[in-house]
């Protein structure tokens, strides 16, 4: 089993003093949060908004000014915790095998990474356990975000002078909050439905047993209330199917609705037609005496972080993402461990090497006196052995002409197809057969088959050409045969073996009676001559 709190918790930066900055497209939204004994304070409210011209990202100096001025009533040593908000973010839940703890960080990234088009060197990507199921599956909350934005966040908090605790999602810190109410209501492991308006723009999250199951963000449009309310029915049903997915059989039991000052009639009225008395008006005063009435969301997130030291839901922080454990750094060890080893090999081998070197260097003296008298022997017998190999050479190498001839006369076909005239023969002992002629044929194939026949023999055939004459209408067809056969090299002696003297020939599959016939492929002298 995982151990979760394990994994999340060693993340943690303990704050009791901090600047929130809620950072999404249309506005900075700040406030001062104060921490001391459970209790929290947020003072110092403030908003900046932002226009297509002075977008945030670009870390205008206009906006570093404004953002300077605001918080100039802490100082430089307040740190900065950015909330960013659902939408400026990738969320989805992961199927992983159930693995070590120190194996999990990687093994979420390669699935992240696989189901995004964005390279995984300019992706960031934290994530928060959400359930373990008996049949060896873990179910996580992935959270991705592009590299180069979170640099340019960097970038515009250190040109405040001030320094970057955190990079935090909305959802997480919005999640914490309603987990306090729960467990003041003493309902914390019930399934909760977490919907949080500001203006036009709506998010939804559920919750079971304090884990975040899912969030999505949408924009209501305005019109009459069923048109301005169905992204929001969307939504939920979106977040429904993924509480199905992940705890199937299990309902919301109740709804918590967080507002800003003015009141959104069509959405809690929606809610109430869904859920019923199951829905809940969130207060944030029972967290925070002094909430300011504008921005109520994001005040709710930075009191969210705020308790989130002592939390209850596993968040993420893009700026500090979870990495697999470092692994303890031995190196200084083993090598000393290394060093010890090798002294004590050296030593033993010295000590080895000078109790063996006299008994070596007699061996050596011996040894080299009978390598002199074996070489000695050996060039005092090199006459010898050139002369028994150029007699074996001979011997071995020694053909039988009249065997070779009665070999090649059993490879041809017979007169019936095809005959020779012309026959020049050429032999010597030891030396290659050469033999030249001139084919007749009743059929081309016939002269295309002989030659064939001589080169699976092992006769060195040069191609023939086979041509129609009119020397003898019986047999049209003629071609110039060459072929040679030399002797195959006599095997190399294995050492210490004593080679055969007896001489290679040619097999013999005829007697020579078999030579005296009239065009049968080598005709006897009472034919016409070859």
């Amino acid at each position: 089993m995982v151990d979760w709190r394990g994994l999340w918790q060693s993340e943690r930066v303990e704050l009791t003093r901090f600047w929130g900055l809620e950072w999404s497209s249309e506005r900075l939204v700040g406030a001062l949060i104060d921490r001391e004994e459970g209790h929290l304070w947020l003072t110092s409210p403030f908003s900046i908004d932002l226009t297509p011209e002075q977008n945030a990202e670009q870390g205008a100096a206009a906006l570093i000014a404004a953002l300077t001025q605001k918080m100039a009533s802490a100082g430089l040593e307040t740190p900065i915790v950015v909330v960013l908000p659902r939408e400026a973010v990738v969320m989805r839940q992961l199927q992983l095998p159930t693995v070590p703890a120190n194996e999990l960080p990687d093994l979420v990234a390669f699935q992240a990474a696989a189901k995004s088009s964005t390279p995984t060197a300019s992706l960031v990507i934290d994530f928060v356990p959400v359930d373990e199921s008996p049949t060896g599956q873990t179910t996580v909350l992935a959270v991705t975000l592009d590299s180069p934005r979170i640099q340019r966040i960097r970038d515009l908090v250190s040109k405040t002078g001030r320094s970057l605790a955190g990079i935090e999602v909305s959802s997480f810190l919005l999640a914490e909050i309603v987990a306090r109410a729960e467990e003041k209501a003493g309902t914390a492991t019930v399934p909760t439905l977490v919907v949080a308006q500001s203006g036009d723009r709506v998010e939804i999250a559920v919750l079971d047993r304090n884990r975040l199951i899912a969030a999505h963000a949408t924009w209501l449009p305005a019109g009459e209330a069923s048109r301005h309310v169905s992204p929001l029915q969307m939504e939920l049903n979106r977040c429904l199917v993924s509480l199905d997915q992940t705890h199937p059989g299990v309902e919301v039991s109740q709804v918590y609705l967080i507002e800003e000052q003015a009141t959104d009639i069509a959405v809690g009225a929606a809610l109430c037609e869904r859920f019923g008395d199951k829905v809940h008006r969130l207060s944030l005063e029972g967290f925070c005496p002094d909430v300011p009435s504008a921005w109520r969301v994001a005040s709710a997130s930075f009191l969210g972080r705020g308790l989130a030291e002592t939390g209850l839901v596993p968040r993420v922080n893009l700026a500090a993402p979870r990495r697999p454990p470092a692994q303890p750094d031995h190196t200084r060890r083993n090598a000393i461990l290394a060093g010890s080893a090798v002294v004590l090999l050296l030593g033993g081998l010295w000590w080895n090497y000078q109790s063996q070197m006299s008994e070596m260097n007699t061996a050596l003296e011996d040894a080299s006196t009978e390598s002199a008298s074996i070489a000695k022997d050996l060039e005092d017998g090199k006459p010898d052995l050139a002369a028994a190999k150029s007699l074996d050479d001979w011997i071995s190498s020694r053909q039988d002409p009249l065997m070779q001839l009665d070999a090649l006369q059993q490879l041809f076909p017979g007169t019936s197809t095809v005959y020779l005239t012309g026959l020049k023969w050429t032999a010597s002992s030891g030396s290659k057969i050469v033999v030249s002629a001139e084919a007749r044929a009743r059929e081309r194939e016939d002269i295309v088959t002989l030659g064939q026949q001589l080169t699976d023999a092992g006769w060195s055939v040069k191609p023939m050409v086979p041509v129609v004459a009119k020397r003898d209408p019986d047999y049209p067809w003629q071609a110039k045969l060459e072929a040679e056969w030399a002797p195959p090299p006599p095997p190399e002696p294995t050492p210490g073996a004593i080679k055969p003297t007896t001489a290679t020939r040619w097999p013999v599959t005829a007697s020579p009676e078999s030579w005296s016939v009239t065009r049968t492929g080598l005709p006897s002298s009472s034919n016409p001559p070859l």
